[in-house]
C-alpha cells in the first residue's frame, strides 16, 4: 500500500509538473503571439524637439524620445526631423517647420483592414506606406489649404507645401481636388499641389531630403526584416512542451493566424503556402511588401498572390483583385525579365478598368528615366552628404531605437 501511494504520488507530481510547464509555456506564447509589432501610433524625435498639441496640453518630445499619439493630435517640428510610426509599420517623416494632424488610425491584427488619415497644414513630409491596402483600406494625406487629398496603396511619396509640389517616389499616388477630379502620379512624376493636373520637372526636388529619406528607408527595411526574423525564431517551438502549448493556443482565433504564419515562415515552396490559412497568407504577403523588390522577393510574391487569390472565396475576390494586380504591374516594370509571368498573373485576378488605365500610363511614361533621377541623387554625394552633415551617421542608431520602441511598446501594450 505504501509503495502504491508512493508511486501514485510520484505520478501525480510528474503530471502536476508537466501541467505547470505547459501552463507556463502557454502563458509565454500567449504574450509573445500578441507582441508582433502592432501598437499605438507614436512620434519619435530624431533631432531637435517635436511638439504634440492635444487639446489644451502641449507635450515636448525631445531628441531620441517617443510619445504615443491619439486621434486629433497636432504635431509641430521647428528643426530637423521627427518620425511618426503607425501600427502597420508605415512611417511619415516630418521636416523642420512642419505641422501635421493625425485624423484617423485603425489597423486590425491581420493587416487586412488599414485606415489611416493625416492632414498636413505646413511644411514638408516623406511618407513610406509599407503595406498593401486591400478593399476599403486607405492611407490618405489631406492638404486643406489647397483642398487636395493624396491617396495611396503601398507607396512612397513626398509633399512639400513651401515649394508647392507632390512627388511620387515609388508606386503611384492618386490625387483628388475639391471638385472630385482625380489624377494619378506614377513613380517619378511630380505635380503642383495648387494644380494637381500640372506636371513639374524633377529639378524642383530637394536632393538632400530625398537622399536622407531614401537612406532611412533602406536601413528601416533591413532592420524591420531582422526584427521579423528574430520574432519568428522566438515563436519556434524548442521542445515537446512548446509544441503542445502552441497546439492548445491554435484553437483560439486570436492566436491561430500568427501560429499558422510562423509555421510556414521562411519556406518558399508552394506546398507550404497552401498549408497556411487565408489570414496567415495575407499576413505573409503584407510582410513581403516591406522587403523591397529584389528578384527573389518578386518571384515569391508571384507564388503568394496566386495561392492567396485561389484561397479567397469567389464572392470576396473583388476586394483583393485590384490590389494584387497593381502590385504585379509595378513589379513587372521593376523586373522586365519577369514581365511575361507577372502580366499572366494580372489576367487571373480579373482587375477593373482602373488597372488597365494605370498600365497604359506606365507604358507611356519614361519609367527608367524617372528611376534614374533618384539614382543620380543617391550617387552624387557632393549635393547631399555635406548638406546633411553627420545625420546619416546617426541613421542606423535612430532606426534601431525606433524599432526597439515599436516592439517593446507592442509587448507592453498587448499584455
Amino acid at each position: 500500500m505504501n509503495s502504491r501511494s508512493l508511486m501514485f504520488g510520484i505520478i501525480l507530481s510528474l503530471l502536476l509538473l508537466i501541467v505547470s510547464l505547459i501552463g507556463w509555456s502557454v502563458y509565454k506564447y500567449s504574450i509573445l503571439l500578441h507582441a508582433d509589432g502592432l501598437t499605438d501610433p507614436y512620434v519619435y524625435t530624431l533631432s531637435g524637439e517635436t511638439i504634440v498639441l492635444r487639446g489644451d496640453l502641449k507635450i515636448t518630445v525631445s531628441q531620441d524620445e517617443q510619445y504615443s499619439l491619439e486621434k486629433n493630435d497636432t504635431l509641430v517640428t521647428y528643426e530637423w526631423i521627427a518620425s511618426i510610426v503607425y501600427p502597420d509599420g508605415s512611417v511619415v517623416r516630418m521636416a523642420e517647420n512642419t505641422r501635421l494632424v493625425i485624423e484617423e488610425v485603425m489597423v486590425n491584427r491581420d493587416l487586412t483592414e488599414i485606415r489611416i488619415a493625416n492632414r498636413i497644414e505646413q511644411g514638408k513630409i516623406w511618407t513610406n506606406v509599407v503595406r498593401t491596402l486591400f478593399g476599403n483600406s486607405y492611407f490618405v494625406t489631406r492638404i486643406p489649404s489647397q483642398r487636395v487629398t493624396a491617396a495611396v496603396r503601398g507607396t512612397i511619396y513626398e509633399i512639400d507645401l513651401e515649394n508647392d509640389y507632390i512627388h511620387s517616389v515609388d508606386h503611384a499616388v492618386t490625387l483628388e481636388n475639391d471638385a472630385k477630379q482625380t489624377t494619378t502620379l506614377i513613380s517619378g512624376e511630380v505635380a503642383r499641389v495648387s494644380n494637381i493636373f500640372e506636371r513639374l520637372k524633377s529639378d524642383i526636388l530637394d536632393p538632400t531630403w530625398i537622399y536622407l529619406n531614401t537612406k532611412f528607408d533602406e536601413i528601416y527595411r533591413v532592420q524591420l526584416k531582422k526584427k521579423l526574423d528574430d520574432y519568428m525564431v522566438k515563436l519556434a517551438p524548442k521542445n515537446f512542451i512548446d509544441r503542445i502549448s502552441l497546439w492548445i493556443l491554435s484553437f483560439f482565433d486570436s492566436f491561430r493566424i500568427t501560429i499558422s504564419y510562423a509555421e510556414s515562415y521562411g519556406k518558399d515552396s508552394v506546398q507550404s503556402l497552401e498549408s497556411m490559412s487565408e489570414e496567415a497568407l495575407l499576413r505573409f504577403y503584407q510582410d513581403l511588401s516591406v522587403l523591397g523588390n529584389t528578384r527573389e522577393v518578386v518571384e515569391m510574391k508571384i507564388k503568394v498572390r496566386a495561392a492567396l487569390f485561389q484561397m479567397i472565396p469567389e464572392k470576396e475576390q473583388y476586394k483583393f483583385s485590384d490590389a494584387l494586380a497593381r502590385g504585379a504591374l509595378y513589379d513587372s516594370y521593376m523586373h522586365p525579365e519577369l514581365k511575361w509571368a507577372l502580366e499572366k498573373s494580372i489576367e487571373t485576378f480579373h482587375p477593373t478598368k482602373a488597372i488597365e488605365e494605370l498600365k497604359n500610363q506606365f507604358s507611356s511614361f519614361d519609367y527608367k528615366k524617372s528611376l534614374k533621377t533618384i539614382e543620380d541623387i543617391m550617387n552624387d554625394p557632393t549635393k547631399t552628404i555635406d548638406a546633411v552633415g553627420g545625420f546619416i551617421e546617426d541613421a542606423n542608431k535612430w532606426t534601431q531605437n525606433m524599432l526597439e520602441t515599436l516592439w517593446n511598446t507592442a509587448e507592453k501594450y498587448n499584455k
